[in-house]
């Protein structure tokens, strides 16, 4: 994989939930897991989806990062303010110097 290719700069983000002590109400908030990933963004397809009678729209990315980050489907991405939903993972079967993401962007915003 040539260094070149990845010009993106993205950030990895987990959900957590933290419980406020006066109320014992949970909050949800995304944090940070790795920030400034070097990583290759490429639009695979959109479509559009009628979903409670508004109109949305969604679309499939493949991001291809170094392996090092330890994230999961659960976990989102966020590159220029946009976030993506992790839809799988694929590592890379040769070399095993990479991971290709595919994410949504679009639908649920995280």
């Amino acid at each position: 994989m040539l260094a070149p290719r990845l010009r993106h700069r993205i950030d990895f983000e987990r959900m957590v939930k933290t419980r406020n002590t006066s109320t014992g109400a949970m909050t949800e908030s995304w944090v940070p897991l790795a920030s400034k990933e070097p990583a290759e963004i490429t639009p695979l397809s959109g479509s559009e989806l009628l979903a409670a009678a508004a109109g949305q729209s969604k679309a499939t990315d493949r991001i291809v990062v170094r392996k090092g980050v330890a994230f999961t489907t659960k976990d989102r991405i966020v590159h220029d303010g946009t976030p993506y939903n992790i839809v799988a993972a694929i590592p890379d079967p040769t070399l095993r110097r990479h991971v290709t993401v595919l994410a949504e962007r679009g639908v649920r915003n995280g």
